[in-house]
Formats: structure tokens, C-alpha cells, sequence
């Protein structure tokens, strides 16, 4: 079995890959912080679980953009991901810049994206292709 070489591959698809990662892991970012929202509603925890909350979903969102990135691309798993994932952090920068949005403090959370990236990425590209 020949593994994809990252210069073989036609840049136009990689980025579209890339793109379309990028829209899974916004995706589901956003479902992640719906079904957290719910529960902290529920629960009554506003204060405590809200940072929680984000910080898990866009690890995750960016953990799953760069897992399935480097999956379906090979090559270097670090930066597919960490490409990935800025494509996501993008994506929901861009939906939150919806009017009535006065502060976008997303520096953290922007960071754990990235960072999942790259270990979803790193984790992708070292898993064989059955």
C-alpha cells in the first residue's frame, strides 16, 4: 500500500479538504455548545460551567476537523491539523461576528481549537487506512 505523499496530492483538493473538515468541526462545535447549553439551563449552573463548556466544544470541534483531515489527505498530521482547525476557528469567528455580539474573547478557546487540531491530526495521520 502506497500512503499518500503531501506533495503528490493536488494542492485544490487538499484545501478543499481542508474546508470541508473545517465546516465538520464548526458543526460540531455548535452542537456540542447546543447540548451544553441545554444542560446547564437545566441544571441551573450558569457561572461554573459555561468556560467549561466552550473549552470542551472547540477542542473537540477542532480535534475531529483535524482527525478527519489528516485522515483523508496522509502526510504531516501536525500540520494538516493545525490547517484544519484554523479553518474552523475561522468559521465560527465569522458566525459570531453576528451583529449584537459586543466582545469576542475567544483567544482561548481559539488555542484548545488548534490544539485539538493537531493532536486529532497527529492521531489521523498515524492511523492505518484499513
Amino acid at each position: 500500500m502506497e500512503k499518500t505523499d503531501i506533495y503528490r496530492t493536488p494542492f485544490l483538493k487538499k484545501l478543499l479538504v481542508l474546508l470541508i473538515c473545517g465546516i465538520i468541526g464548526a458543526v460540531i462545535i455548535f452542537i456540542l455548545l447546543s447540548i451544553f447549553a441545554g444542560v446547564i439551563i437545566e441544571t441551573g449552573s450558569y457561572v461554573s460551567l459555561f468556560r467549561v463548556a466552550v473549552y470542551i466544544s472547540a477542542f473537540a470541534g477542532g480535534f475531529i476537523s483535524g482527525f478527519l483531515a489528516a485522515k483523508n489527505t496522509g502526510g504531516r498530521g501536525f500540520i494538516i491539523g493545525a490547517m484544519a482547525s484554523f479553518f474552523c476557528i475561522f468559521l465560527v469567528w465569522v458566525i459570531t461576528l453576528i451583529p449584537g455580539h459586543e466582545s469576542n474573547n475567544g483567544l482561548i478557546p481559539a488555542a484548545l481549537c488548534i490544539a485539538g487540531g493537531v493532536v486529532g491530526g497527529i492521531i489521523g495521520a498515524n492511523t492505518l487506512k484499513k
